[in-house]
């Protein structure tokens, strides 16, 4: 891929902005430019204090998944609410510290991540990448030849890597 523009990445649904941040910090700052985006605008707080207090900068908007965005980009990471709500009615004892709009929306069949796929072409430049983790339920009925599937540290499959 041609460098001499600048690589634009998403951290889409950025919650306290950890991803953003740690990209921000690792990433060749000639070369990258990382946007941050969430719906939640108390998460956007947090995240810009995170980005502010690690000395970031990051473009922040708060949006519904890529609705209104205006740039294309390169990588899109998303970390969409992927906990199925019949998971997070058992789990509840354990998620009760993290806001629940953050975690499911509210169905067992992953409405939000399926819109989000949707609409992410329009928003990737040619030969751009999602990077999405999601509950490994969402796996059996997923189906594409895009992606590569990853597993996680329990062996779970949990991370969809599209290339489009």
């Amino acid at each position: 891929k041609n460098r001499s523009k600048q690589m634009k990445i998403l951290d889409l649904g950025t919650g306290s902005g950890c991803i953003a941040v740690s990209i921000a910090k690792n990433a060749n700052s000639k070369g990258v430019k990382v946007f941050a985006s969430d719906i939640s605008a108390s998460a956007l707080k947090v995240a810009q204090a995170n980005a502010k207090a690690n000395k970031v900068l990051i473009k922040f908007s708060k949006r519904n998944l890529l609705a209104g965005a205006k740039d294309k980009f390169d990588i899109i990471i998303a970390n969409l609410p992927y906990v199925p709500v019949s998971d997070y009615k058992k789990l509840y004892r354990n998620l009760e510290y993290e806001p629940k709009l953050a975690l499911t929306d509210g169905s067992d069949n992953f409405p939000l991540i399926y819109k989000f796929l949707a609409q992410a072409p329009k928003y990737l430049n040619t030969g751009g990448v999602i990077i999405i983790e999601t509950d490994p339920k969402f796996f059996k009925q997923f189906k594409t030849k895009n992606a590569r599937v990853i597993k996680d540290i329990q062996n779970l499959k949990r991370f969809a890597v599209i290339k489009l």
